[in-house]
């Protein structure tokens, strides 16, 4: 009976060290964005995972509201996945491109050149 116990002890704490050992890369956080984040914000947003902090570049106004109302929510649920995150960086796209590859009235594909 003990035996069995202490190898269960065991698996236990190598997979705690094996989590630990194996920080989430930045694919992991794009794919449980994918997961947690409602599609009309994921849509108009592209990310990238800088020093535990996600860095949220949006193509829109409208997005960057949404964005900013579920931030807190979008973060705990991060954290209950066990990645660690401080926080979420809203910013707006430089590039004058869209993210979504549309122009904001609908039905208007953005030609790309």
């Amino acid at each position: 009976m003990a035996l069995k116990r202490l190898e269960k002890i065991q698996e236990i704490v190598e997979r705690v060290l094996k989590c630990k050992a194996n920080p989430p890369e930045e694919k992991d956080y794009l794919a449980l964005w994918e997961d947690k984040v409602p599609v009309e914000i994921r849509r108009h947003t592209r990310i990238r995972v800088c020093q535990d902090e996600i860095i949220a570049y949006v193509d829109n106004p409208t997005t960057k509201h949404l964005l900013f109302l579920q931030k807190e929510q979008i973060i705990k649920e991060f954290q209950q996945s066990k990645f660690p995150i401080k926080g979420i960086a809203v910013r707006n796209q430089k590039s004058g491109k869209y993210v979504s590859g549309y122009a904001r009235c609908a039905g208007n594909p953005i030609q790309k050149g």
